[in-house]
């Protein structure tokens, strides 16, 4: 009989612990910010409060009686970061403020209050997932995040490409705080200019997804302005940026975009939709990464845009002419009769002229150089390649200021472009 009563006394004491496990109030606190543990009872006019955290052992964390706050005994952890709602107080509310919650606050809690009144909470941390961060670099795609708790997973989403392709890597640590940061690289094996690539973080509690689109890369003159692309799609939420750690502008919902300063005289218009009309200057100032970041929710858009920038013209000599890239060649409609001085310049220029044929020079505008030009003429000739001894005998009558090029033939330098003037 007394085997009995002492199995149901170990069974009553299990099914109370079991209530009590049971009907513990949960309390979800996000890291770094204040929480509120809820209690309540029937106000009276001689109110004692402890509040103790209960995990293993008692810790003293807050108590109030004789109507003043009583810490001569809480705990370390908790001084400075808890309060009561003092002017709630008579009316029945002791709940407790708590600041700067960390993962050390998590566990279960006591509100005591005379007389006799006990509730019990369960306070968990956590650290939501609030942004990640998505690039191309020298053709591998990275994503990170960090600051999350509990631990979080990583995947990726690639379209228009097999995933066969891409080689997979996945980091994760804990920092000092107990919090983790993750990170993740795609490399692919081909300099892709069109693919989408997503990355999704997430835990049992929070999730964000980042995209990164391929624009084709663009190219642009000097000193001049060009379109950036970008897909708002009804968000408001818009940054740019240079080389990805430049900002040069943003726009929020409800406000007017703010440029950077030492973008102002660049920047010339951004659309409705996003797009960037950009003033563009040198290779040195304007040729890089751009990119246009839409933000929401839980979820960033990026449009990555590979910009370069044209190699300046080069200005010809004298006439204001210009262009390395340019093979023009201007020669007066009819050479001058004979006897009549000739002065030819040689610039220089992107695309080699052919050699002169040998024969009479025709009217016109030819194609070969040199002329033959009709005895008695006399020419200057500059060239924009270093004179050299020759062997060759120049014809009777014809003058010239510099040493012929060590050839067989008398011919402009590789790449040049040359005016005659009369």
């Amino acid at each position: 009989m007394r085997e009995r009563n002492r199995v149901l006394v170990h069974t009553a004491v299990f099914l109370m612990l079991e209530v009590l496990v049971q009907g513990d109030t949960p309390v979800d606190c996000v890291f770094g910010g204040s929480c509120v543990l809820p209690c309540c009872f029937q106000a009276n006019n001689d109110t004692l409060l402890h509040w103790n955290k209960v995990n293993g052992k008692n810790v003293q964390v807050h108590s109030y009686y004789d109507e003043l706050d009583q810490l001569g005994h809480q705990d370390p952890l908790y001084k400075g970061r808890t309060s009561l709602f003092h002017d709630q107080i008579s009316g029945g509310n002791v709940s407790l403020r708590l600041a700067r919650v960390n993962l050390q606050d998590q566990g279960r809690y006591l509100c005591y209050t005379s007389p006799d009144l006990e509730i019990y909470l369960n306070l968990t941390v956590r650290a939501p997932v609030t942004r990640v961060d998505i690039r191309l670099v020298n053709n591998t795609v990275t994503c990170q995040s960090g600051g999350i708790y509990p631990r979080p997973q990583l995947t990726w989403t690639v379209s228009s490409r097999p995933a066969t392709v891409l080689q997979n890597t996945t980091e994760v640590h804990e920092d000092d705080r107990g919090l983790y940061d993750i990170s993740g690289s795609l490399r692919t094996v081909y300099n892709d200019t069109e693919s989408t690539y997503s990355c999704s973080v997430q835990n049992e509690h929070s999730a964000r997804k980042a995209t990164i689109r391929l624009h084709p890369p663009m190219q642009s003159a000097p000193r001049s302005e060009v379109l950036l692309p970008c897909d708002a799609s009804g968000l408001d939420d818009i940054t740019w940026t240079f080389n990805h750690n430049q900002t040069i502008l943003r726009r929020q919902a409800g406000q007017e975009e703010v440029v950077e300063t030492e973008w102002q005289q660049h920047v010339r218009n951004l659309s409705e939709s996003g797009s960037l009309l950009l003033y563009v200057t040198s290779s040195a100032q304007s040729e890089g990464t751009y990119r246009c970041t839409l933000r929401n929710a839980d979820e960033e858009d990026v449009t990555h845009i590979e910009l370069k920038i044209l190699e300046d013209p080069v200005e010809a000599d004298g006439d204001g002419t210009s262009g390395p890239q340019s093979s023009t060649l201007l020669l007066p409609p009819e050479l001058p009769a004979a006897g009549q001085a000739t002065s030819s310049t040689i610039a220089p220029s992107s695309e080699t002229l052919p050699a002169a044929a040998d024969g009479e020079g025709t009217s016109g505008l030819p194609s070969l150089l040199p002329l033959e030009l009709p005895a008695g003429t006399a020419t200057s000739s500059t060239t924009s390649s270093p004179p050299a001894s020759s062997s060759e005998t120049l014809p009777a009558g014809l003058e010239t200021s510099s040493p012929p090029a060590p050839s067989s033939e008398t011919q402009p330098a590789a790449g040049a472009t040359a005016v005659l003037r009369s």
